[in-house]
């Protein structure tokens, strides 16, 4: 019987494990940052670094993202690095491995900002209506998205 199978399922179980772990303790992350009153703290930090609402909200996310950042730091390690050598699936190297890790996380986190200050500012400008706009936004992001996996799918 060929291992090639049994391996895969191996590698398929654990990388969902790792997954769903994941989820749980950044859920868990996310009410101790409530509970604790830490959101709080940074909040205030914030409000006294500057008195400017939008650099405010930039200040308060990117310590919000650090935070999450650490624990996706382990996580991503663990996932795409030690699991991915495990399984012969990845000859990277770790320094390859971390600035790929870096980029993706700039990337990740100038996007979510700009989503972000995109929600707010609809929350201010229109107060009564703001979700419908971000879910106008919402949708026309999902049909490009389908479009272009449609169109990605066509051209390969």
């Amino acid at each position: 019987m060929n291992p090639a199978p049994q391996k895969a399922k191996a590698y398929s179980r654990k990388k969902y494990a790792i997954a769903l772990f994941h989820l749980g303790v950044e859920l868990l992350l996310l009410g101790f940052l409530i509970a604790s009153g830490a959101s709080l703290w940074i909040k205030g930090w914030a409000e006294a670094a500057s008195s400017q609402f939008y650099v405010q909200l930039a200040a308060y996310y990117g310590i919000f993202f650090l935070y999450l950042w650490v624990f996706d730091l382990a996580f991503g390690f663990y996932s795409g690095f030690l699991l991915e050598h495990k399984y012969a699936l990845s000859n990277q190297s770790f320094a390859a491995w971390l600035w790929d890790f870096a980029k993706r996380s700039l990337l990740g986190f100038l996007m979510t900002l700009a989503l972000v200050v995109a929600l707010y500012a609809l929350i201010r400008n229109f107060p009564d209506r703001w979700w419908i706009w971000a879910w106008l936004g919402f949708a026309a992001a999902a049909l490009a998205s389908a479009a272009f996996l449609l169109l990605a799918v066509v051209v390969i």
